[in-house]
């Protein structure tokens, strides 16, 4: 029986390992307080993606679930399709680190980008981040971190911006409940 387990383990880790050399890493694209986020390649492709590397933390000091966050995460970017809506490519484990792939957004935040740019007007934004919304409460979900530091601009020329970061998202059962969020 505990031959059959260290196979299974050893399966498990060679699948996720090979996962992890299917893409190069490289430049910093941001830091979290979960994490860090990286520029990566799919070897094979040569397609540009974004790596959200998140560290496996034993304990946190108020008993945070990271790998809750993630899966959540994952859960709900996996299903969605939308052009104000980050898209996911990919997730795999390894010992100590979550990594999930996403598309690529090097526009920098919608924040710092209005204020510093000016291109791209407060009505035009609200605009994007009201249809974003519309679309997630159209399928009961409430992002629960609305700001303007989770919109990213898709690149430096475009007026194309996605959300991210669904860590706290959560589906409710019905219309009432989604009142009750929003």
């Amino acid at each position: 029986m505990g031959n059959a387990i260290n196979k299974l383990i050893e399966h498990y880790s060679n699948v996720e390992k090979k996962k992890k050399s299917e893409y190069k890493f490289g430049k910093v694209l941001g830091c979290g307080s979960f994490g860090v986020v990286r520029e990566c390649i799919n070897k094979q492709t040569k397609e540009v993606y974004a790596v959200k590397i998140i560290k496996k933390k034993k304990k946190h000091k108020k008993n945070f679930n990271f790998e809750k966050m993630v899966k959540n995460e994952i859960k709900y970017l996996s299903v969605m399709s939308h052009e104000n809506i980050i898209k996911f490519k990919d997730f795999f484990e390894d010992k100590h680190k979550f990594y999930i792939i996403l598309e690529k957004c090097e526009g920098g935040e919608l924040f710092y980008t209005v204020v510093k740019n000016k291109c791209l007007l407060e009505s035009e934004s609200i605009q994007i981040i009201c249809c974003a919304l519309e679309y997630l409460h159209s399928r009961n979900i409430i992002h629960r971190d609305i700001k303007a530091e989770n919109f990213l601009f898709k690149n430096k020329n475009t007026k194309i911006i996605k959300l991210i970061d669904f860590g706290m998202a959560k589906k409710v059962s019905g219309k009432h409940q989604l009142d009750e969020w929003t």
